[in-house]
């Protein structure tokens, strides 16, 4: 069970207690292979061990009493509203309607 963290930042998607007061952020695991699966499922390196996770990460079934997490909880990855967005992709014509650049 990780204990709440007090960094302020969910290392996933960014979003700032600040911005969301009564966000509950965990601390990554202190075992090291329960802190590998968390890395693989959210695509992300492990820096520092006040490092944490929003809640938005979470299955409510992972969430206990007080927002604490249970058992072997492991989070998912989440959309969350603070992380970015891919909606200012540049729409790019397929590579086949491209014309032929010059290299010369």
């Amino acid at each position: 069970m990780a204990p709440s963290g007090k960094s302020g930042i969910c290392c996933a998607c960014g979003k700032k207690r600040s911005n969301h007061p009564g966000i509950r952020l965990h601390l990554f695991p202190k075992d090291a292979r329960r802190r590998m699966q968390w890395m693989r499922t959210l695509d992300i390196a492990f820096e520092r061990s006040s490092q944490t996770i929003c809640e938005d990460h979470f299955d409510a079934k992972w969430l206990g009493t007080r927002g604490k997490l249970v058992g072997n909880a492991v989070p998912r990855p989440a959309e969350c509203p603070d992380a970015p967005s891919m909606d200012h992709a540049i729409d790019a014509a397929p590579v086949s309607e491209m014309q032929h650049l010059s290299l010369g």
